[in-house]
């Protein structure tokens, strides 16, 4: 039990954005917005939590957010 424990307090960071990979994937499979809503949420806890500090930001936004525009996307 001790190791279990010392593996998960070691590994913390890992584990929990491996568990919100594995959440968007569930999200992007379902037809529901109700999980999108959820997990968004989720997200920006996250992001209260630890900022991103890069010069412009970056906020994360699910696909479902995104707007849509009628222009091609660059390929580089």
């Amino acid at each position: 039990m001790e190791a279990i424990w010392q593996f998960i307090t070691g590994h913390l960071a890992e584990l929990i954005f491996g568990l919100l990979a594995f959440a968007e994937i569930i999200v992007r499979l379902t037809p529901t917005k109700k999980d999108d809503s959820i997990l968004n949420f989720i997200i920006t806890i996250i992001d209260a939590l630890f900022p991103n500090r890069k010069k412009n930001g970056g906020k994360f936004k699910l696909t479902s957010q995104v707007k849509e525009t009628n222009q091609p996307k660059d390929m580089f």
